[in-house]
């Protein structure tokens, strides 16, 4: 249940972990990151942490990117 409290968290200020935007997508993090250097998605990075905004996830799940 910390995983859902988190998603719940990063999905209340638009931002998605780079693991949890993995899992929703049914994809590796290293397909993201592969995503990235296509500039299919862009990364929101802070610190070190990676994030992806909420409506590009969702614009890929609904098939729109």
């Amino acid at each position: 249940s910390d995983l859902l409290a988190k998603q719940q968290e990063e999905k209340k200020d638009g931002k998605i972990s780079r693991p949890a935007a993995a899992e929703r997508l049914h994809k590796t993090p290293m397909t993201l990151t592969r995503w990235e250097q296509a500039g299919k998605i862009h990364p929101i990075k802070i610190g070190r942490a990676i994030y992806y905004s909420e409506k590009e996830i969702e614009a890929i799940e609904a098939g729109k990117k």
